[in-house]
């Protein structure tokens, strides 16, 4: 069996049992800290899917790509030829008229007992995020989707956008911290909390028992996950973005794997 049942951090209310500050972000609608707790979920893997009923962007929100890249991590300069290489690849993949990127992240998780581990929030060095959460809100996604275009809020409106995050380890098989997901079809408006952190204001993912969540056993760096984060005139009730987080793979944990590293775009 490779689904499987791990714990995933929620945004909850504070009275709900369990329920711990959240250290850096505050709910928008009420101006209070946000608080998490976690509850085991069933994650299903999705490889057996491949051959026959993969997932598509289109309708869960998320798919695998064959996508060699051969300079992953090569020395100075590597991260901006490959995320110019993964735009042209995006472009060409999905039929666009542009794709830009907009920012880069590569994560090396450091163990929580390692003295280098950061204490706090460090870009410097980023770690997997361990909640389950949209990357921003509808709002600021399309905010940050114009900026990056070069396009007024007018010209926006009558576009069709997209913020799409292409993932992938720089080393394999992953089993330390896998990415999931959850199936866009399962979402609704009510599930996500508008909280301000770091990077602006996100969107933290609630609990529901519709949600369907989704990983990719044993993920290798030509493998490409790629995921809908926003599209213009798509609410979450209409499948516009995926929740996603890094989960533990409990079975496997502690038995000498490599530490996840990650390349974002």
């Amino acid at each position: 069996m490779t689904d499987l049942l791990t714990d995933i951090t929620f945004a909850v209310s504070p009275d709900t049992p369990g329920a711990v500050e959240f250290d850096f972000a505050r709910v928008v609608s009420e101006g209070r800290p946000l608080y998490k707790a976690s509850r085991p979920c069933l994650i299903r893997d999705m490889r057996p899917r491949l051959a026959n009923d993969a997932p598509s962007l289109t309708q869960e929100g998320f798919e695998v790509c064959e996508v060699p890249y051969d300079e992953l991590d090569a020395g100075d300069g590597w991260e901006d030829k490959y995320a110019k290489a993964m735009c042209d690849w995006l472009c060409r993949h999905l039929g666009a008229r542009e794709v830009v990127y907009q920012n880069f992240h590569v994560r090396r998780r450091i163990a929580d007992d390692d003295p280098l581990h950061p204490k706090g929030f460090d870009e410097t060095k980023l770690q997997p995020a361990q909640f389950a959460h949209v990357d921003n809100s509808q709002a600021t996604s399309f905010a940050k989707a114009c900026a990056t275009l070069g396009l007024t809020e007018d010209a926006g409106k009558s576009e069709r956008l997209a913020m799409i995050n292409l993932w992938r380890p720089l080393k394999g098989p992953v089993v330390d911290s896998p990415l999931c997901f959850v199936d866009a079809q399962t979402i609704k408006d009510e599930d996500l909390e508008l909280a301000a952190d770091h990077y602006g204001v996100g969107s933290y993912a609630k609990y529901s028992p519709a949600h369907k969540w989704w990983y990719l056993r044993d993920m290798m760096p030509d493998e490409l996950l790629i995921f809908r984060c926003f599209e213009s005139g798509k609410s979450p009730d209409q499948g516009g973005v995926t929740m996603h987080t890094a989960v533990t793979d409990e079975a496997r944990s502690g038995k000498g794997f490599p530490l996840r590293q990650s390349v974002e775009v």
